[in-house]
């Protein structure tokens, strides 16, 4: 998504898709979650991209764990590295008590990603 300026210049803000652009390779947040679904510790997650401080972004799982529960990122990089691309596999993690929803209970992606984004203009770097 974008808008154009006074001068007629496009400026890109954010992505219509749910998809992080990973060195120029597509990264749906959707097969992330799939496969981090799967680790037994984890309850709920959501997959976001997250600026790096150049340029680009990076996969970030932002997890809910079971109760008492401790996960590191080496751990859970580990558990996912036979089931994705490497490209896919999560470089950050945050761990939080709950998900961000919606009104009607729907996980609230954009939320998620705002404090990650802010002081930005845009939501794509």
């Amino acid at each position: 998504m974008g808008c154009f300026d006074q001068d007629g210049y496009l400026y890109l803000l954010d992505r219509n898709k749910d998809m992080i652009i990973v060195n120029g390779a597509n990264v749906y947040c959707s097969e992330v979650e799939a496969a981090l679904s799967k680790h037994p510790l984890i309850v709920e997650i959501a997959v976001i991209g997250t600026p790096l401080p150049v340029e680009g972004e990076e996969v970030t799982a932002v997890v809910v764990l079971a109760p008492g529960s401790k996960l590191t990122i080496g751990q859970l990089q580990a558990f996912v590295q036979d089931r994705i691309a490497p490209h896919k596999i999560p470089t950050r993690m945050e761990i939080v008590e709950s998900l961000a929803r919606t009104s009607v209970g729907k996980i609230d992606k954009a939320a998620i990603r705002r404090p990650f984004w802010a002081g930005r203009t845009r939501m794509i770097n």
